[in-house]
C-alpha cells in the first residue's frame, strides 16, 4: 500500500504508456512495435500534460524540468540553424 501513497503524475503518465504498449504488443504480436507505442504514448501524454500544465498552471513534470534545465542548452548549441540570428 506505500506504493498508492506514492503514486503521481509521472507515475500515471508512464502506466498509461506502458498500457498502449503492452496493446498494442499482444494485437500486432510484434514487441518492437509495442515498445515503439509505449514510448510515442509516453511522449504525447507528457506533451500534452505540458501544454495543460502551462496554459491551466498545473505543476510541471520533474523530468521536464529536469531536460529542459540541464539537456536542451546542450542540444540548442549543438544546432546552430535553430537559434536566433542576430539582423544587423
Amino acid at each position: 500500500m506505500e506504493y498508492l501513497k506514492d503514486w503521481d503524475r509521472e507515475t500515471t503518465i508512464l502506466f498509461l504508456g506502458m498500457i498502449v504498449g503492452s496493446f498494442v504488443w499482444v494485437v500486432s504480436e510484434r514487441i518492437a512495435l509495442g515498445i515503439l507505442m509505449g514510448f510515442l504514448t509516453h511522449l504525447a501524454f507528457t506533451a500534452v500534460y505540458e501544454a495543460c500544465a502551462r496554459t491551466l498552471g498545473l505543476p510541471h513534470l520533474s523530468y521536464v524540468k529536469d531536460f529542459e534545465r540541464n539537456y536542451l542548452p546542450r542540444i540548442m548549441r549543438m544546432i546552430p540553424s535553430l537559434r536566433l540570428k542576430r539582423q544587423v
